[in-house]
């Protein structure tokens, strides 16, 4: 993976994740990268996306370095995207993505 790819997962570790601790199945960094792949490469909708994973995760896996990553269900994942606090991504942005 190249270093800007590198970065951008890092500062997206640095990302709070709110979700209860004994329901994780999920990375919440794979997710969000994964979620934004799918975007750029022309899915729009939940379903569309959904199946951008299931269908490239073993890529996916490779790309991100998350080699343990899962599918998620189709139904779970808008409800894990509307537990991630966007505004602080958003607050994230304005730093440059590099790790300290």
């Amino acid at each position: 993976m190249r270093c800007q790819d590198l970065k951008f997962i890092d500062a997206l570790k640095k990302l709070p994740d709110s979700r209860d601790n004994r329901g994780k199945r999920h990375s919440q960094v794979f997710m969000i990268t994964v979620v934004i792949m799918a975007i750029l490469s022309g899915r729009s909708r939940v379903s569309s996306i959904h199946r951008y994973i299931k269908n490239q995760i073993d890529w996916l896996r490779t790309v991100t370095g998350f080699h343990d990553a899962d599918t998620i269900s189709r139904a779970h994942l808008p409800r894990m995207l509307a537990k991630v606090d966007w505004h602080c991504y958003q607050r994230s942005k304005n730093d440059p993505l590099t790790t300290e």
